[in-house]
């Protein structure tokens, strides 16, 4: 009998970064649909318009001193049809089977099979030692206007990060744009 490699299951590891935001850059915008003249792209609920805004940060880390100063660049999507997405109810996240919602059962007890999200829409990238991470979310617009009024303020401003590592990717469960240091809170 030839035996079969598996994957080995590793577990979760959870980290918490702080990163200081050195600069930022900001597109914002507004066009006609590419796919509306593409027929195999296109169908009745096709957009028209396509809105959205994109905002680049650029840090470097300042928390846990073993990655300090290690280079990090996030890209931040808003759009409309994320709102959406982050309106989902763990109702909405209930497992169908064969059209019907499906249950474990465990000592007799029937409970909801769930399938939660990772993280937020978004990753960061593995990197080589040399290179800076890569990161990008994909956001509602009213939440990347909000983060574009904290960057206008002239205070220095901070990523409070909370990465989860499954196997060899990172999922981004947490993601905060403040104007206080996360080290010292």
């Amino acid at each position: 009998m030839i035996k079969r490699k598996t994957k080995r299951q590793t577990q979760p590891e959870y980290f918490f970064l702080s990163i200081i935001v050195e600069k930022y850059t900001l597109a914002i915008k507004a066009s006609i649909n590419h796919e509306i003249h593409e027929e195999k792209k296109r169908d009745g609920d096709t957009k028209v318009y396509n809105l959205g805004t994109c905002l680049k940060l650029y840090g470097r880390c300042t928390y846990p001193e073993e990655s300090r100063d290690e280079q990090y660049h996030f890209t931040i999507y808003g759009s409309p049809s994320q709102e959406y997405e982050f309106s989902r109810t763990l109702n909405d996240c209930h497992v169908m089977e064969n059209w019907t919602k499906s249950y474990s059962t465990k000592q007799g007890m029937s409970k909801p099979v769930y399938n939660v999200p990772e993280g937020l829409p978004g990753m960061i990238q593995l990197r080589r030692r040399s290179e800076p991470w890569l990161g990008w979310l994909s956001l509602p617009s009213q939440t990347v206007t909000d983060m574009i009024v904290i960057l206008s303020h002239d205070v220095p401003h901070y990523i409070d990060l909370h990465l989860l590592r499954r196997e060899r990717s990172y999922h981004i469960r947490g993601f905060t744009l403040q104007t206080s240091d996360p080290n010292e809170e």
